[in-house]
């Protein structure tokens, strides 16, 4: 969906580029509060989540490289991207952590009750710093194409949405499942795409600057979602 898009819009290649990053990320964890609030199947949300967070350690790269060499223009830096170095940066940044919190949790499980909540405090505040910086980092370079790159991201991400939405909906899904498919597909790890971007892209603005501003806008376009959902009843 993400490749049509592109080939309709046809963006400026490295905003093409960040669009194809962020479809390749997995999911964020905020999908399964989002779901929570909504009235969906949680269990379902944060399995789905748990899944894509552990295959994207070699499907984000695979997609990113593939997908790359099918863009109408298709920038230089995405397709010297070396995927080898791009699946170890991986494995350091979601497998190890991933793999330490499991530790904790079954040999001190009161150390991992007691440091749950200050630790998803520090991790929402971390990705907001990180979005922040990727944000403002690059406004000044990308201030005349604000709107056409917003709107470009508005748009990507209400086809993510509902493309979530109807998948789950074509194979028959009941409406919780629908729901937190929904918001598996529409909530993008925008904070993993920027820590790409800088390690591998060198800090492209125009990438850096469509996943910040995936990763401020869909918070909002999904907790307007989810309170919507919230004052519904799933049939």
């Amino acid at each position: 969906m993400t490749l049509a898009l592109i080939w309709v819009l046809r963006p400026h290649p490295g905003v093409a580029a960040g669009m194809l990053l962020v479809a390749a990320c997995p999911g964020g964890s905020v999908s399964n509060f989002y779901t929570l609030i909504a009235r969906g199947n949680t269990v379902l949300s944060i399995g789905l989540t748990t899944l894509a967070t552990l295959a994207a350690v070699l499907v984000t790269p695979l997609v990113f490289g593939f997908g790359a060499r099918l863009l109408p223009e298709p920038p230089q830096a995405a397709l010297g991207v070396d995927v080898v170095d791009m699946l170890q940066l991986l494995v350091v940044v979601i497998i190890l952590p991933l793999m330490a919190a499991l530790v904790v949790r079954r040999f001190a499980p009161e150390v991992a009750a007691r440091i749950r909540r200050p630790c998803r405090s520090l991790a929402g505040l971390l990705l907001l710093a990180v979005i922040g910086f990727g944000f403002f980092n690059n406004l000044e370079t990308f201030s005349p194409s604000l709107a056409p790159v917003l709107g470009t991201v508005v748009l990507h991400n209400a086809l993510a949405f509902a493309g979530g939405y109807l998948v789950a909906m074509a194979v028959l899904l009941r409406e919780p499942e629908r729901r937190a498919i929904t918001f598996e597909t529409g909530l993008q790890n925008a904070g993993l795409a920027l820590v790409l971007v800088f390690n591998f892209f060198d800090g492209d603005g125009a990438m850096a600057l469509v996943a910040a501003m995936w990763g401020l806008w869909h918070l909002l376009a999904g907790l307007g979602l989810a309170r919507f959902w919230s004052r519904r009843r799933p049939d």
